[in-house]
């Protein structure tokens, strides 16, 4: 599969590495992701956290590709049939990607990654939209507040530049968005990250 042509934002960096390499079946979920689910996903809003980041840090993060390819095989899946039932074996192979990408980012080695806060909020989003899709969506208001705090603590510890891959207003961008959901479904306590 092509990497995306990218060119990161003045002052932030494109990940270091060689691009893992792929099965079969995890190419193909990435070119579904890059064909059909960045399309369904993107907004004027939030289409470069979708069509730029996300989609090129896939390649060379694990728990960020696994999280793709979760959404992906779970999206593309509800397109074909529609049948996102527990008991699917196509819907628990989506889970045991989606479980892969939260074991990585739970891992205690993962917290010593330089780039730990891009692939903890990258990954939030990523949860909160699978989740949304298996219509779990009190999980995914969890994976909303702690990609909001992850966010909060980024910013308010003054280590913004640890988000090296995307500004912090792309991010900001994208959870107030989510915010602006939870708040419309009812859930007041929610406050919208800040820059301060």
């Amino acid at each position: 599969m092509r990497l995306i042509n990218y060119v990161p934002p003045a002052g932030y960096l494109q990940p270091s590495g060689r691009p893992s390499p792929l099965s079969i079946f995890e190419s193909r979920a990435l070119e579904f992701f890059q064909l059909k689910t960045v399309t369904a996903l993107n907004n004027p809003i939030t289409s470069e956290i979708w069509s730029r980041h996300i989609l090129l840090v896939s390649h060379y993060e694990p728990a960020i590709k696994h999280a793709v390819i979760a959404l992906s095989s779970l999206h593309e899946l509800s397109l074909s049939n529609g049948n996102l039932e527990d008991d699917s074996a196509d819907v628990e192979n989506a889970t045991k990607y989606y479980a892969k990408a939260i074991k990585l980012v739970v891992d205690p080695d993962f917290v010593q990654n330089g780039q730990a806060a891009d692939v903890a909020l990258s990954t939030c989003i990523l949860f909160i939209c699978y989740e949304t899709l298996r219509g779990h969506y009190q999980s995914a208001l969890s994976h909303v507040r702690s990609g909001v705090n992850v966010f909060a603590e980024v910013v308010g510890g003054q280590t913004a530049s640890s988000l090296r891959f995307a500004p912090p207003s792309l991010y900001q961008e994208v959870f107030c968005r989510l915010g602006t959901q939870l708040i419309e479904i009812g859930d007041a306590s929610f406050q919208s990250p800040s820059l301060g």
